[in-house]
């Protein structure tokens, strides 16, 4: 849904752990009013992502059933928008090079109740490079 055009207010860390604070500054609206902010009301249901990673699903395209690799998914917006196009069907293999990135993907992924996606400790760079 597009409400209009803004300016960053914050950086995308500061978006995802605020719990108050203007993240967007409006530049421009497209005829809808003022929205209150979220502060966390539809955390299960709404996750704020960069548009490349939409773009990046939405070039994909993958169906219902089918089998994903994301071989490279911290911090999540690609691999949730690939779960939310695929209905939670399939296959959906999210990889990252760091643990910890691995286990917070693993928690977004329950938080969102995303059953589709596994999430792998593996450096995707060096499990296809050749000795």
């Amino acid at each position: 849904v597009k409400l209009g055009y803004g300016i960053a207010a914050m950086s995308r860390t500061e978006v995802l752990g605020a719990t108050g604070g203007m993240a967007v500054h409006m530049t421009f609206r497209c005829n809808v009013p003022d929205a209150p902010p979220l502060n966390g009301l539809l955390s299960r249901r709404l996750y704020a992502q960069q548009l490349p990673s939409s773009v990046c699903a939405h070039v994909l395209a993958p169906l219902p059933g089918e089998r994903v690799l994301d071989m490279c998914a911290a911090p999540g917006g690609k691999t949730t928008h690939l779960a939310s196009l695929m209905k939670n069907q399939g296959e959906l293999f999210a990889l990252d090079h760091s643990a910890k990135k691995v286990a917070a993907l693993q928690e977004l992924f329950q938080s969102l109740g995303y059953t589709n996606v596994t999430a792998y400790h593996i450096d995707a760079a060096r499990s296809v490079l050749p000795k």
